[in-house]
Formats: structure tokens, C-alpha cells, sequence
């Protein structure tokens, strides 16, 4: 999962959660208590998500970075082979 398809869902998770809670209030037949309560739950639902989303972001970084550095490391390893070739002849 690239970042921008990470930052695509969340952001894509927080609108639709939004709505959701919006569309929620707004039909609710049941008193003031009850909604604070069920916004409560839901803002507790989109912490949990948002903060699942962050941690699988963090996640693939590590690994993008950790790819990175393999990379680097093995194409130095090749120029310094390649250097040491061409003064040995």
C-alpha cells in the first residue's frame, strides 16, 4: 500500500465516518444522553481508525525506507566492485 492510497482511505474513512455520525444525529429518535453517548462511541471508532491507518503507514515507511537503504548499500557494493575491476587491469 503506497502513502497516497493510505492518505486516500483515510481521508476516505473520516468523510464517510462524518456523514455517517452526521446522518446519525440528525434521525436520531432518542434523547440528548443517548446521542452524546453513541457520538462518543463513534469518535472512539474513528480514533481507532485513523490511528489503525497511522500505524500501517508507519509500517510500509519502515519498509520503503528499509528498501531504500538495501539498494543503496548493493549498488555502492557494485560501484566499489566496478572501481576496484577497472584499477586492478
Amino acid at each position: 500500500m503506497t502513502y497516497r492510497t493510505v492518505g486516500v482511505w483515510t481521508c476516505g474513512f473520516l468523510t464517510g465516518s462524518a456523514l455517517g455520525l452526521a446522518a446519525g444525529m440528525l434521525t436520531a429518535p432518542q434523547s440528548g444522553k443517548r446521542t452524546r453517548r453513541m457520538i462518543r462511541r463513534k469518535a472512539e471508532e474513528v480514533e481507532d481508525g485513523v490511528a489503525e491507518a497511522a500505524e500501517e503507514a508507519l509500517d510500509r515507511g519502515r519498509e520503503i525506507v528499509d528498501h531504500g537503504k538495501r539498494y543503496v548499500d548493493e549498488t555502492v557494493r557494485e560501484f566499489s566492485e566496478g572501481v576496484k575491476s577497472a584499477v586492478l587491469r
